[in-house]
């Protein structure tokens, strides 16, 4: 029987897996990763330590699977997207990656993005934020232009361990798609970099191929690094969100669903002829895993890390998260009046703010810890809809995937607060079944069991209240 391995690189951890043909994930390995944040609102990671880990992850799978191992087909990788992932002529990395959450980038001129952000609306072109590539790029060229001079290549985070698999330099659609790309035509829109002021930039940017195609093979040094056979075909690969995407079963036009991951990402899978019709001003359409599809995806920046934040200073560190839900069950919808503002790392959609900030509004004397859960519950919620009302409504049930989905108490508020029938699959690691479904092209789903929420519409109202309140004091303390 075939194998195949599939690999995702996330923000907080990395996951290496191991595939039989027929779907099934026969073994699983993981590393914690390690954030460096040496500024306010920097977020940075050693590329070298990235690959120790995801080598070493690899590594013991291959030791755990050795039999398994001998008929290994090929490799393939998921991993977050934007950034700066910056190589020298040598192939070694110039500094830190930036990650992209990272917002030291915030003072470009308003005159610059504001220009940027037209020329992408006339080119179907994501639109500039502050974990661009391209607005990091801006940065360094005026704060470390050291750094900047010594740019040979321009990649993102899965480019970077394919790199050190094969010893070749590529990227794919769906990553490249973030980076002042025409996704329909296909082209590299170049008036980006001069009104950035980085035009020398644009020839650092590397090749790009379709997700699932061959972008090299193992070389003897990666063989060492990892166990995977030399010669091993390494495909290009795609960013998270596709690959989870890809894992829900979104890959045709009209499917729709959400990820609360690190991040809370909302997709709607569009074609061609749709996506040249939308004028994209919040949010962004980046090429999808299947040729000819593309992905409407609006993300929030905080999604189940606020679950983690609530849990940690807001509960006891050795208690789970069915602990506190049991707490806060006698708490009614809506929270007596308390809204959480979800904003620990600032916001980047709906809207873009990157100094924004978490708040807990409307708190009284006769509030508890279980109400300020509950709202932080129910604020996720509210950033999910608030996203969605900007994003044409998909053909199906809300699929929903991601460590938050784990809790059946946010998928019920989630249902309850959107109006929707939410869809939560049992299948684990949805973004590595995803990247093991672009290795091997097989879009069909393949059954498991699911879980079903049905929304109540008594709550409905309720929370439609208290979202119109959640808008209110946003406008008022983040926008004004």
């Amino acid at each position: 029987m075939k194998h195949y391995l599939a690999v995702d690189a996330g923000t907080t951890r990395i996951k290496a897996g191991l595939f039989n043909e027929e779907g099934s994930m026969i073994g699983m390995t993981s590393r914690f990763v390690k954030i460096s944040m040496p500024g306010r609102g920097w977020c940075e990671m050693d590329m070298d330590e990235l690959w120790q880990l995801v080598s070493g992850a690899i590594s013991e799978l291959s030791m755990l699977f050795s039999e398994q191992w001998k008929t290994l087909e090929a490799v393939g990788i998921t991993a977050q997207g934007e950034g700066a992932w910056l190589l020298d002529n040598e192939g070694k990395p110039v500094r830190n990656a930036i990650l992209w959450n990272d917002s030291r980038n915030d003072q470009i001129p308003m005159r610059v993005w504001e220009e940027s952000n037209l020329c992408s609306s006339r080119n179907h072109m994501v639109p500039l934020c502050v974990g661009s590539p391209l607005a990091i790029l801006n940065w360094l060229k005026d704060h470390e232009p050291h750094s900047y001079s010594r740019i040979e290549h321009v990649i993102y985070c899965k480019d970077w361990l394919n790199f050190r698999l094969t010893g070749k330099i590529s990227t794919d659609w769906t990553d490249a798609s973030t980076t002042a790309i025409n996704v329909t035509k296909k082209t590299r829109v170049n008036e980006v970099f001069k009104i950035l002021g980085i035009e020398e930039m644009i020839k650092k940017f590397p090749r790009i191929l379709q997700s699932g195609e061959v972008m090299g093979k193992v070389s003897a040094k990666g063989s060492s690094d990892t166990g995977i056979p030399v010669g091993t075909p390494v495909i290009a690969g795609c960013i998270d969100i596709s690959a989870t995407s890809a894992g829900l079963g979104a890959v045709a036009p009209g499917d729709s669903g959400s990820i609360i991951g690190t991040t809370l990402g909302n997709i709607v899978i569009m074609g061609k002829d749709e996506v040249e019709e939308m004028n994209v001003e919040e949010g962004s359409i980046l090429c999808h895993v299947k040729d000819g599809s593309y992905l409407r995806q609006m993300s929030a920046l905080s999604g189940a890390v606020v679950l983690d934040w609530c849990r940690k200073e807001l509960g006891v560190a050795a208690n789970d998260m069915s602990y506190l839900e049991s707490e806060i069950k006698s708490v009614p919808p809506g929270s007596d009046g308390v809204i959480f503002l979800p904003y620990l790392f600032g916001e980047r959609a709906p809207f873009k703010a990157p100094d924004a900030s978490a708040v807990f509004y409307g708190l009284r004397f006769n509030h508890t810890r279980a109400h300020m859960i509950r709202a932080v519950y129910e604020g996720l919620a509210y950033s999910m809809y608030d996203c969605l009302t900007y994003m044409p409504k998909g053909n199906t049930d809300r699929f929903i995937a991601g460590g938050g989905s784990r809790s059946d108490l946010l998928c019920q508020i989630i249902s309850d607060v959107t109006g929707e029938v939410v869809i939560r699959s049992n299948r684990e690691e949805l973004g590595l079944y995803g990247i093991y479904k672009v290795i091997t092209g097989n879009w069909e789903e393949i059954s498991s069991p699911s879980d079903r929420f049905y929304p109540d519409l008594d709550k409905n109202q309720i929370y439609m209240k208290m979202f119109g309140e959640f808008l209110r004091i946003r406008d008022r303390l983040i926008l004004r």
